[in-house]
């Protein structure tokens, strides 16, 4: 199997006991010096081989210390602050995990081990005893935990529903008595002079706790009403009328100044009202342009925020140093802004390496909700390896899949199953500067090829995986079968790949390139926003909106949509096939102003949002709970 630089400076360490403390020191040495503790104090990751080393080295003590004790109501943030010695190590550096679950239940990682010794919990669902543990891992190997429980109180007071206001201006929480078990619940909100009800994701009663939303959608300063629905079967329940007033939007919100250069007109806004731009800083607009929401800026800067989750979440990529895309953490946020978990790439790569993968450097670009609960993601992976010239830094990439407690189970490494003779179409290459670019991490290069530049992930009706690989200009499906798959390469779309392309004889290139945002659409087809930047260098033109009907037995791809964007976007973008038939497309590379632009079928212009600056995807949606 080939390996990192790195991973062949480490070579094969076995922990049996006569060897233990003379490998652990040679693993701790090289990560101190090479890596730095802040990212690679963790690693010996296996518990056993953790306990062996506490043995050798010393015990590790920690203790776990909440922001208020005892009891707090629900939808109150607790920060809970981690304290750990290393007896043996005076000096020693720490990386913590955080768990959290209901008294007597598993527990379920939120925060995955990192340097962070705090982490803030908001329980937002319901009232119960929860537990929350921590585990300590000194630089030495050895590790400690401890457990602390908070009482989390309703706020709801005998059979009357209640609305309280959160730390987000525009977000209020909706709290529901108790409800039969086995029946559903949702709140509706609406302006007092509207007609429609917006409504939140439904929820099960369990008949002994209470239910809690967040209500978001809602403009600044505006009165709503509230009220829940409780169904059983073809019943409903109706629930009292509540008011609340949203809040201002405070001058630091970071929310661009965005503008409205042709509206969405009925009917065609009636279905997804709500529009999702995802830059620098994200934020939603309803169908006449006015805010409805954004994300409160976070304590580390986003690299990307790369999808909406059904219910009501959102997955982002941030970072603690480096480029714009050379993100350390994967972080899921509620629409109170509040953070719901964590991991990161350092967790990530110890688990790929304890199962004989090649580790990661970076996340970047994509991070993907399953239907199964699992999340997959795309990772860098740096190597040196020889692609004709002689022996280079390269970058490539891995997908990588965790399940709903953060571990990976399952991962598909493009150094393992592409051709590293072939580099990138443009030639492209990153440094440690490139904001565009994965971080180059190995001392011996100032520069490295960018030889796949990965961007996206797609579950296909059938289970397995899609990829698209920007600088090969291909679109690969590889044998992910659900997580029971061995990844095999299924097939290659693209100029060089293994289909035929129909299109129209006046198409004179019909393929993709450097092409973004792959996925199937709910007709069927596979929709993409081709960039086109290897075609635009050959015979100019502007980005377009592709949707490809593929017959994956006889190999071929009819191009059904072919939209002229209008402009070139040679960086970045979405497609989105809307439910009334029409396209949306995010241009968000351009200057002064990004695009966002809604096309019929017969490419004409329905709709166009500019904002300035980089906008990485944009959706139009429902409503900000995704798929409800």
């Amino acid at each position: 199997m080939r390996q990192t630089w790195w991973a062949r400076a480490l070579g094969a360490v076995s922990f049996g006991p006569r060897h233990l403390a003379r490998h652990t020191r040679r693993l701790l040495g090289f990560c101190a010096v090479t890596l730095g503790l802040i990212f690679w104090s963790g690693c010996s990751n296996v518990s056993n081989t953790a306990r062996m080393v506490e043995a050798s080295f010393g015990g590790v003590s920690v203790t776990l210390t909440p922001s208020i004790t005892g009891s707090a109501p629900v939808g109150t943030t607790v920060v809970w602050t981690a304290s750990a010695q290393d007896s043996g190590d005076a000096n020693a550096t720490f990386t913590y995990q955080f768990s959290v679950g209901r008294s007597g239940q598993p527990l379920q990682v939120r925060r995955d081990f990192y340097q962070f010794n705090t982490f803030s919990w908001t329980p937002s669902y319901s009232e119960g005893t929860y537990d929350v543990k921590v585990v300590a891992r000194s630089s030495s190997g050895a590790t400690a935990e401890a457990t602390e429980p908070l009482s989390v109180t309703s706020r709801v007071t005998g059979s009357s529903p209640a609305v309280s206001q959160t730390s987000h201006p525009l977000v209020a929480l909706y709290s529901l008595p108790p409800c039969p078990a086995g029946q559903a619940a949702r709140v509706r909100f609406k302006q007092p002079s509207d007609t429609f009800w917006q409504a939140t994701s439904f929820k099960g009663c369990n008949g002994t706790t209470s239910l809690n939303f967040y209500v978001a959608g809602m403009r600044a300063t505006t009165t709503y009403l509230l009220q829940h629905d409780v169904y059983n079967g073809p019943f409903d329940s109706v629930g009292p009328v509540l008011s609340f007033t949203t809040g201002a939007v405070p001058s630091d919100s970071g929310v661009p100044a965005y503008s409205v250069k042709k509206a969405s007109a009925v009917p065609n806004n009636t279905a997804e009202p709500v529009l999702l731009s995802i830059g620098a800083a994200p934020y939603a607009t309803d169908a006449s342009g006015q805010l409805i929401w954004y994300l409160p800026p976070t304590d580390l800067p986003i690299r990307s925020f790369t999808r909406p989750v059904k219910g009501g979440t959102f997955l982002v990529t941030v970072g603690d140093s480096g480029n714009a895309y050379g993100a350390q953490l994967l972080r899921e946020y509620d629409l109170a802004g509040n953070l719901v978990r964590e991991t990161n790439f350092a967790a990530i790569s110890q688990q790929l390496t304890a199962r004989g993968a090649d580790p990661i450097t970076s996340i970047h670009h994509e991070a993907l909700r399953l239907p199964d609960g699992s999340t997959a993601i795309i990772a860098s992976v740096e190597k040196v390896e020889d692609q004709g010239a002689g022996r280079v830094d390269v970058l490539g990439d891995m997908a990588v899949v965790l399940d709903s407690n953060l571990q990976v189970k399952f991962s598909w490494n493009e150094f393992d199953h592409l051709d590293i003779g072939r580099p990138a179409i443009l030639g492209e290459t990153c440094t440690s500067t490139n904001p565009g670019c994965a971080p180059v991490t190995n001392p011996n290069y100032s520069v490295a090829n960018d030889w796949t530049h990965s961007n996206s992930l797609w579950l296909a009706p059938d289970g397995n995986l899609i990829i698209s690989i920007r600088h090969q200009d291909c679109v690969i499906k590889f044998r992910y079968q659900n997580g029971n798959g061995d990844g095999t390469i299924l097939w290659r779309l693209g100029k060089d790949g293994d289909f035929e392309i129909s299109a129209p004889p006046s198409n004179p290139y019909p393929w993709f390139s450097h092409q973004h945002d792959v996925e199937y659409a709910s007709n069927g087809l596979l929709t993409l926003f081709d960039n086109g930047n290897t075609r635009i260098r050959m015979i100019g033109g502007h980005s377009r909106g592709q949707g490809l009907r593929l017959d994956e037995t006889n190999k071929t791809a009819t191009l059904e949509v072919n939209l002229d964007l209008r402009d070139y976007s040679s960086a970045v973008g979405s497609a989105q096939l809307l439910s009334n038939g029409n396209y949306f497309f995010d241009l968000g590379f351009l200057t002064p102003q990004s695009k966002l632009r809604e096309f019929s079928p017969s490419n004409r212009l329905e709709a166009e949002f500019d904002q300035p600056g980089f906008v990485y995807r944009a959706f139009r949606m429902r409503s900000l709970y995704f798929g409800e």
